[in-house]
Protein backbone atom coordinates (compact mmCIF):
# COMPACT_ATOMS: atom_id res chain seq x y z
CA UNK A 1 0.00 0.00 0.00
CA UNK A 2 1.03 3.60 -0.64
CA UNK A 3 0.38 6.42 1.81
CA UNK A 4 0.90 10.12 1.10
CA UNK A 5 2.01 12.54 3.80
CA UNK A 6 1.81 16.34 3.55
CA UNK A 7 2.68 18.99 6.13
CA UNK A 8 -0.21 21.08 7.42
CA UNK A 9 -0.71 24.11 9.64
CA UNK A 10 -1.58 21.76 12.48
CA UNK A 11 1.24 19.28 12.00
CA UNK A 12 4.60 19.56 10.33
CA UNK A 13 6.58 16.60 9.10
CA UNK A 14 9.96 16.12 10.78
CA UNK A 15 12.99 14.02 10.02
CA UNK A 16 12.49 12.21 13.32
CA UNK A 17 8.90 11.27 12.46
CA UNK A 18 8.42 11.70 8.69
CA UNK A 19 5.52 9.22 8.56
CA UNK A 20 3.43 9.90 11.67
CA UNK A 21 0.84 7.34 12.65
CA UNK A 22 -2.73 8.42 12.11
CA UNK A 23 -1.71 10.89 9.43
CA UNK A 24 -1.42 10.69 5.70
CA UNK A 25 -3.93 9.13 3.36
CA UNK A 26 -4.08 6.20 0.98
CA UNK A 27 -4.94 7.32 -2.58
CA UNK A 28 -6.91 4.93 -4.80
CA UNK A 29 -4.68 2.76 -6.93
CA UNK A 30 -4.05 3.59 -10.58
CA UNK A 31 -3.97 0.68 -13.00
CA UNK A 32 -2.70 0.12 -16.50
CA UNK A 33 -3.86 -2.77 -18.62
CA UNK A 34 -4.13 -4.05 -22.15
CA UNK A 35 -7.15 -5.08 -24.14
CA UNK A 36 -7.82 -8.82 -23.77
CA UNK A 37 -8.38 -9.35 -27.51
CA UNK A 38 -5.68 -6.88 -28.58
CA UNK A 39 -5.03 -7.02 -32.32
CA UNK A 40 -1.87 -6.16 -34.23
CA UNK A 41 -2.26 -2.94 -36.16
CA UNK A 42 -1.68 -2.82 -39.89
CA UNK A 43 -1.24 -0.31 -42.72
CA UNK A 44 -2.46 -0.33 -46.32
CA UNK A 45 -0.45 1.64 -48.88
CA UNK A 46 -1.13 2.75 -52.44
CA UNK A 47 0.54 5.09 -54.89
CA UNK A 48 0.49 6.28 -58.46
CA UNK A 49 3.48 7.87 -60.22
CA UNK A 50 4.11 9.51 -63.57
CA UNK A 51 7.63 10.12 -64.83
CA UNK A 52 8.73 12.06 -67.87
CA UNK A 53 12.17 12.66 -69.33
CA UNK A 54 12.45 16.20 -70.63
CA UNK A 55 15.08 17.89 -72.79
CA UNK A 56 18.31 18.93 -71.15
CA UNK A 57 18.75 15.75 -69.06
CA UNK A 58 15.77 16.76 -66.94
CA UNK A 59 13.62 14.09 -65.29
CA UNK A 60 10.30 15.10 -63.68
CA UNK A 61 8.05 12.94 -61.50
CA UNK A 62 4.55 13.47 -60.11
CA UNK A 63 3.19 11.03 -57.54
CA UNK A 64 0.20 10.47 -55.31
CA UNK A 65 0.92 8.43 -52.17
CA UNK A 66 -1.68 7.33 -49.64
CA UNK A 67 -2.06 4.99 -46.70
CA UNK A 68 -4.65 3.85 -44.19
CA UNK A 69 -3.95 2.46 -40.73
CA UNK A 70 -6.32 0.28 -38.73
CA UNK A 71 -6.34 -1.28 -35.26
CA UNK A 72 -3.54 1.04 -34.15
CA UNK A 73 -2.47 1.44 -30.54
CA UNK A 74 -4.14 4.04 -28.33
CA UNK A 75 -4.81 4.59 -24.61
CA UNK A 76 -7.87 5.78 -22.73
CA UNK A 77 -9.12 5.91 -19.15
CA UNK A 78 -11.97 3.43 -18.76
CA UNK A 79 -12.51 4.68 -15.20
CA UNK A 80 -12.87 8.37 -15.96
CA UNK A 81 -15.95 9.91 -14.30
CA UNK A 82 -18.29 12.39 -15.93
CA UNK A 83 -17.70 16.06 -15.06
CA UNK A 84 -19.25 16.97 -11.75
CA UNK A 85 -18.65 18.45 -8.30
CA UNK A 86 -16.95 16.76 -5.38
CA UNK A 87 -14.24 14.15 -5.22
CA UNK A 88 -13.87 12.61 -8.72
CA UNK A 89 -12.80 9.27 -7.21
CA UNK A 90 -16.25 8.95 -5.63
CA UNK A 91 -17.87 9.18 -9.07
CA UNK A 92 -15.72 6.70 -10.96
CA UNK A 93 -17.41 3.72 -12.68
CA UNK A 94 -15.06 1.23 -10.96
CA UNK A 95 -15.07 2.04 -7.23
CA UNK A 96 -11.85 1.86 -5.28
CA UNK A 97 -9.57 2.80 -8.18
CA UNK A 98 -8.53 6.08 -9.77
CA UNK A 99 -7.30 6.11 -13.38
CA UNK A 100 -7.47 2.80 -15.23
CA UNK A 101 -5.50 3.32 -18.46
CA UNK A 102 -6.34 0.74 -21.10
CA UNK A 103 -4.08 0.16 -24.11
CA UNK A 104 -6.21 -1.05 -27.00
CA UNK A 105 -6.12 -1.56 -30.75
CA UNK A 106 -8.81 0.97 -31.61
CA UNK A 107 -7.10 3.83 -33.40
CA UNK A 108 -7.02 4.53 -37.14
CA UNK A 109 -5.17 6.86 -39.49
CA UNK A 110 -5.22 8.21 -43.04
CA UNK A 111 -2.45 9.81 -45.07
CA UNK A 112 -2.66 11.50 -48.47
CA UNK A 113 0.12 13.33 -50.28
CA UNK A 114 1.03 14.81 -53.62
CA UNK A 115 4.72 14.68 -54.45
CA UNK A 116 6.64 16.50 -57.17
CA UNK A 117 10.31 16.04 -57.93
CA UNK A 118 12.78 17.15 -60.57
CA UNK A 119 16.34 16.01 -61.17
CA UNK A 120 18.89 17.23 -63.64
CA UNK A 121 22.41 16.18 -64.42
CA UNK A 122 24.14 19.11 -66.05
CA UNK A 123 27.28 17.10 -66.84
CA UNK A 124 29.30 14.36 -65.16
CA UNK A 125 30.10 15.46 -61.62
CA UNK A 126 27.20 17.92 -61.34
CA UNK A 127 23.81 16.97 -59.94
CA UNK A 128 20.78 18.92 -58.80
CA UNK A 129 17.52 17.53 -57.47
CA UNK A 130 14.49 18.97 -55.67
CA UNK A 131 11.36 17.39 -54.22
CA UNK A 132 8.18 19.00 -52.87
CA UNK A 133 5.50 17.20 -50.83
CA UNK A 134 2.03 18.45 -49.96
CA UNK A 135 0.52 16.07 -47.41
CA UNK A 136 -2.06 15.60 -44.70
CA UNK A 137 -2.03 12.94 -42.00
CA UNK A 138 -5.02 12.39 -39.69
CA UNK A 139 -5.53 10.06 -36.74
CA UNK A 140 -6.95 9.95 -33.22
CA UNK A 141 -3.72 8.84 -31.51
CA UNK A 142 -0.19 9.31 -32.86
CA UNK A 143 2.02 8.39 -29.93
CA UNK A 144 1.84 6.08 -26.95
CA UNK A 145 3.33 8.58 -24.50
CA UNK A 146 2.98 12.33 -24.10
CA UNK A 147 4.97 14.55 -26.48
CA UNK A 148 5.86 18.23 -26.41
CA UNK A 149 2.96 19.15 -28.67
CA UNK A 150 0.22 16.72 -27.66
CA UNK A 151 -0.85 14.89 -24.51
CA UNK A 152 -1.36 11.62 -26.47
CA UNK A 153 -4.29 10.85 -24.19
CA UNK A 154 -7.95 11.78 -24.76
CA UNK A 155 -9.51 14.66 -22.88
CA UNK A 156 -12.77 12.74 -22.66
CA UNK A 157 -12.28 8.96 -22.83
CA UNK A 158 -16.01 8.56 -23.51
CA UNK A 159 -15.82 10.69 -26.68
CA UNK A 160 -12.89 9.47 -28.76
CA UNK A 161 -14.29 11.05 -31.92
CA UNK A 162 -13.25 14.41 -30.50
CA UNK A 163 -9.62 13.23 -30.70
CA UNK A 164 -9.67 12.98 -34.50
CA UNK A 165 -7.23 15.54 -35.88
CA UNK A 166 -3.84 16.12 -37.44
CA UNK A 167 -1.18 13.60 -36.57
CA UNK A 168 1.58 14.75 -34.25
CA UNK A 169 4.03 14.32 -37.13
CA UNK A 170 1.85 15.99 -39.78
CA UNK A 171 3.88 18.35 -41.99
CA UNK A 172 1.71 20.04 -44.63
CA UNK A 173 4.51 21.37 -46.84
CA UNK A 174 8.06 20.09 -47.26
CA UNK A 175 10.66 21.11 -49.85
CA UNK A 176 14.06 19.42 -50.04
CA UNK A 177 16.80 20.20 -52.57
CA UNK A 178 20.25 18.77 -53.03
CA UNK A 179 23.23 19.60 -55.20
CA UNK A 180 26.72 18.23 -55.63
CA UNK A 181 29.51 19.69 -57.76
CA UNK A 182 32.91 18.23 -58.59
CA UNK A 183 35.47 21.03 -58.54
CA UNK A 184 39.02 21.06 -59.94
CA UNK A 185 41.98 19.77 -57.90
CA UNK A 186 39.96 17.02 -56.25
CA UNK A 187 37.48 19.27 -54.40
CA UNK A 188 33.80 18.42 -54.15
CA UNK A 189 30.97 20.69 -52.99
CA UNK A 190 27.70 19.41 -51.47
CA UNK A 191 24.64 21.29 -50.26
CA UNK A 192 21.25 20.21 -48.97
CA UNK A 193 18.40 22.50 -48.00
CA UNK A 194 15.10 21.89 -46.23
CA UNK A 195 12.08 24.18 -45.96
CA UNK A 196 9.02 22.78 -44.22
CA UNK A 197 5.95 23.86 -42.30
CA UNK A 198 5.76 23.22 -38.59
CA UNK A 199 4.20 20.33 -36.66
CA UNK A 200 0.87 20.86 -34.88
CA UNK A 201 0.23 21.16 -31.17
CA UNK A 202 -2.77 20.88 -28.87
CA UNK A 203 -3.92 23.72 -26.55
CA UNK A 204 -4.29 22.61 -22.96
CA UNK A 205 -5.25 23.75 -19.47
CA UNK A 206 -2.83 23.38 -16.59
CA UNK A 207 -5.57 22.30 -14.14
CA UNK A 208 -8.44 19.83 -13.94
CA UNK A 209 -11.30 22.17 -14.90
CA UNK A 210 -13.71 19.30 -15.60
CA UNK A 211 -12.97 17.66 -12.23
CA UNK A 212 -12.59 14.27 -13.91
CA UNK A 213 -9.03 13.44 -12.82
CA UNK A 214 -7.46 15.14 -15.85
CA UNK A 215 -4.26 16.13 -14.10
CA UNK A 216 -1.95 15.68 -17.09
CA UNK A 217 1.22 13.67 -16.84
CA UNK A 218 0.68 10.24 -18.37
CA UNK A 219 -3.11 10.71 -18.21
CA UNK A 220 -5.52 13.15 -19.82
CA UNK A 221 -5.64 16.94 -19.63
CA UNK A 222 -8.45 19.45 -20.13
CA UNK A 223 -8.53 21.86 -23.05
CA UNK A 224 -9.84 25.40 -23.45
CA UNK A 225 -12.85 26.46 -25.47
CA UNK A 226 -12.23 27.60 -29.03
CA UNK A 227 -13.64 31.06 -29.78
CA UNK A 228 -12.03 31.86 -33.15
CA UNK A 229 -9.28 30.98 -35.61
CA UNK A 230 -5.97 30.99 -33.70
CA UNK A 231 -3.75 30.57 -36.77
CA UNK A 232 -4.37 33.96 -38.39
CA UNK A 233 -2.62 37.29 -37.92
CA UNK A 234 1.03 38.20 -37.29
CA UNK A 235 3.37 35.74 -35.62
CA UNK A 236 6.31 36.40 -33.34
CA UNK A 237 8.22 34.40 -30.70
CA UNK A 238 6.39 36.41 -28.02
CA UNK A 239 2.96 35.57 -29.48
CA UNK A 240 3.02 32.86 -32.10
CA UNK A 241 -0.77 32.55 -32.48
CA UNK A 242 -3.92 34.41 -31.48
CA UNK A 243 -4.19 33.60 -27.81
CA UNK A 244 -7.52 35.44 -27.56
CA UNK A 245 -9.06 32.71 -29.71
CA UNK A 246 -9.23 30.54 -26.57
CA UNK A 247 -11.16 30.83 -23.32
CA UNK A 248 -11.32 28.76 -20.16
CA UNK A 249 -14.61 26.79 -20.11
CA UNK A 250 -17.07 27.18 -17.24
CA UNK A 251 -16.20 24.96 -14.27
CA UNK A 252 -17.01 21.24 -14.55
CA UNK A 253 -16.93 21.22 -18.35
CA UNK A 254 -14.61 19.87 -21.03
CA UNK A 255 -13.18 22.35 -23.54
CA UNK A 256 -14.30 22.49 -27.17
CA UNK A 257 -10.82 22.96 -28.67
CA UNK A 258 -9.75 20.01 -30.79
CA UNK A 259 -6.56 18.06 -30.88
CA UNK A 260 -3.54 19.46 -32.78
CA UNK A 261 -5.37 22.54 -34.08
CA UNK A 262 -2.42 24.91 -33.64
CA UNK A 263 0.41 25.34 -36.16
CA UNK A 264 3.93 25.21 -34.78
CA UNK A 265 7.00 26.97 -36.22
CA UNK A 266 8.46 25.67 -39.46
CA UNK A 267 12.01 24.70 -40.31
CA UNK A 268 14.41 26.34 -42.77
CA UNK A 269 18.00 25.21 -43.01
CA UNK A 270 20.84 24.87 -45.49
CA UNK A 271 23.83 22.60 -44.86
CA UNK A 272 26.94 22.70 -47.03
CA UNK A 273 30.26 20.88 -47.16
CA UNK A 274 33.54 21.12 -49.05
CA UNK A 275 35.53 17.92 -49.42
CA UNK A 276 39.12 17.44 -50.59
CA UNK A 277 40.45 13.96 -51.29
CA UNK A 278 44.21 13.36 -51.31
CA UNK A 279 45.55 10.15 -52.79
CA UNK A 280 48.55 9.07 -50.71
CA UNK A 281 49.26 5.86 -52.62
CA UNK A 282 47.37 3.18 -54.49
CA UNK A 283 45.36 2.09 -51.42
CA UNK A 284 45.44 5.08 -49.05
CA UNK A 285 43.33 8.20 -49.39
CA UNK A 286 43.01 11.10 -46.97
CA UNK A 287 39.68 12.93 -46.98
CA UNK A 288 39.54 16.45 -45.52
CA UNK A 289 36.05 17.79 -44.92
CA UNK A 290 34.70 21.20 -43.87
CA UNK A 291 30.99 21.26 -43.03
CA UNK A 292 28.61 24.07 -42.14
CA UNK A 293 25.19 23.31 -40.68
CA UNK A 294 22.47 25.97 -40.88
CA UNK A 295 24.71 28.02 -43.14
CA UNK A 296 22.61 31.21 -42.98
CA UNK A 297 22.11 30.94 -39.21
CA UNK A 298 18.33 30.93 -39.64
CA UNK A 299 16.44 30.80 -36.31
CA UNK A 300 14.38 27.62 -36.06
CA UNK A 301 12.11 27.97 -33.07
CA UNK A 302 10.72 25.30 -30.79
CA UNK A 303 7.04 24.84 -30.02
CA UNK A 304 5.27 27.63 -28.11
CA UNK A 305 3.72 27.14 -24.68
CA UNK A 306 0.31 25.46 -25.05
CA UNK A 307 -1.22 26.11 -21.60
CA UNK A 308 -3.97 28.66 -22.28
CA UNK A 309 -4.49 29.64 -18.64
CA UNK A 310 -0.85 30.65 -18.06
CA UNK A 311 0.80 34.00 -18.93
CA UNK A 312 3.31 32.23 -21.18
CA UNK A 313 0.59 30.90 -23.51
CA UNK A 314 1.74 31.20 -27.14
CA UNK A 315 5.27 32.25 -26.19
CA UNK A 316 8.33 30.48 -27.62
CA UNK A 317 11.20 29.98 -25.19
CA UNK A 318 13.56 27.69 -27.13
CA UNK A 319 15.16 27.39 -30.54
CA UNK A 320 17.23 24.90 -32.46
CA UNK A 321 20.99 25.22 -32.94
CA UNK A 322 22.39 28.13 -34.91
CA UNK A 323 25.22 27.94 -37.42
CA UNK A 324 27.70 25.17 -36.65
CA UNK A 325 31.05 24.56 -38.35
CA UNK A 326 33.11 21.41 -38.08
CA UNK A 327 36.26 20.02 -39.68
CA UNK A 328 37.27 16.40 -39.99
CA UNK A 329 39.95 14.14 -41.46
CA UNK A 330 39.33 10.56 -42.53
CA UNK A 331 41.84 8.03 -43.72
CA UNK A 332 40.43 5.56 -46.22
CA UNK A 333 42.25 2.37 -47.07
Amino acid sequence: EVSLFFPSAQRLLTRGDPFPSGAGFKPPASLQGIQRDYRTGYLQHWNLSLERELPGRLVARASYVGSKGAKLLRRRDINQPAPGPGNPNARRPIPGFSNVALAESGSSSTFHSGQLSVERRFRPGVLFSAAYTFAKSLDDASEFLSTTGDQSFPQNSANLRAERGRSNFDLRHRLVFYTTYDLPRGFQFHAIGVVQSGPPLTPQLSFDNSNTGNTGGIFGADRPNLAGDPNTGPRSPERFFRTEAFATPPPLQFGSAGRNILDGPGLTTLDASLVKTLRLNESLRLEARAEVFNLFNHPNFGLPSRFSDLPTFGRISAAGPGRQVQFSLRLRY
